[in-house]
């Protein structure tokens, strides 16, 4: 414990009783009244009512329903090919169930990596060595999918033995070689 000149001590003053504040008069304080839980009345959506539909003309009233169907390109079948992964279905099956038939027919069974344009062209620039964003895109998509087409290499090469003339620092080192 140490004491300064004043009689002060890290735990008060010496010779002197500690001072301790009285509690506050909590009294007039009212516990919370619980309240019930409020139940809401469930609404009911009329049903609507629809004939059976038989599997030849699904295709028909998906048309009728989505006329925008019969208007996609091959460039759109091309764009809906690149980005409907499998999780991507699976939720547009969820929010549109009479399209999940569609839906399946496109895409692949891999899933997507989706990254920001932003990202891509800032590396594509600092790789490339190129000021110009679109050019240093396209340099990276032509790099990306020239290598899939092409098996992937390995390289098994197995590890050099250590040799004497490679010296100490290339050979593993334990206490009893050194």
């Amino acid at each position: 414990m140490a004491i300064d000149q004043t009689g002060a001590t890290m735990t008060g003053m010496l010779n002197k009783k500690p001072n301790v504040p009285a509690a506050p008069d909590m009294s007039a304080m009212k516990a919370p009244v619980e309240q019930a839980p409020v139940e809401q009345a469930p609404v009911e959506q009329a049903p609507v009512e629809q004939a059976p539909v038989k599997e030849e003309n699904i295709e028909q009233v998906l048309l009728e329903k989505y006329p925008g169907l019969k208007e996609l390109t091959a460039e759109d079948n091309a764009v809906l090919d690149n980005v409907l992964s499998p999780s991507v279905k699976g939720v547009l099956g969820k929010v549109f169930p009479e399209l999940s038939n569609i839906l399946n027919n496109f895409g692949t069974n891999e899933p997507n990596v989706v990254l920001p344009l932003s990202a891509i062209s800032s590396f594509a620039i600092q790789k490339y060595g190129v000021t110009d964003p679109q050019e240093a895109v396209n340099s990276f998509l032509t790099e990306v999918t020239a290598t899939m087409s092409q098996p992937m290499e390995t390289n098994n090469v197995p590890p050099s033995q250590p040799t004497e003339q490679a010296g100490l620092m290339a050979s593993p080192q334990n206490m009893e070689t050194v």
